[in-house]
């Protein structure tokens, strides 16, 4: 059976090229495109959800989660400081339109030059980093 279709440029270059590489008729290569494609829509490939399997890892005996400085002071064997820096540090460190900035910047610089740890949580990383996509403005991150 003849029809008329339009096919749009790209499809057209890609099965041109498919005719080529395989060397079969334009026709089959249209024909065999169309049946897996109607197919895919026709009868969907099921995929099973993601699971993730929790484990037990525990802690050793002594050790407690509740207070993360002392957890922390017993591993590395003395007293510790950890900072954990907010996301809205960085945001203000980073905009200079936001009034905070100086005083954000030079609380982060002093703490980056200090003798204590400086931890970055995943989550605040990739806060920090959607402030580098064009149009996004962080006037006031805490409003």
């Amino acid at each position: 059976m003849r029809t008329t279709v339009t096919i749009e440029d790209d499809i057209l270059d890609r099965a041109r090229a498919l005719v080529g590489e395989l060397h079969r008729p334009f026709r089959r290569i249209v024909n065999e495109a169309l049946r897996a494609g109607l197919q895919a829509v026709e009868k969907p490939v099921r995929s099973r959800p993601y699971q993730t399997h929790p484990r037990k890892l525990g802690l050793k005996a002594g050790r407690s989660l509740d207070n993360i400085q002392e957890l922390i002071a017993q591993i590395e064997g003395g007293e510790s400081t950890v900072i954990l820096v907010d996301a809205n540090i960085l945001l203000y460190a980073e905009d200079q339109l936001s009034p905070s900035h100086d005083a954000a910047r030079a609380w982060w610089d002093a703490e980056l030059s200090g003798s204590s740890p400086v931890c970055l949580c995943w989550t605040v990383l990739g806060a920090s980093d959607f402030s580098r996509f064009p149009g996004i403005r962080w006037r006031n991150p805490l409003n």
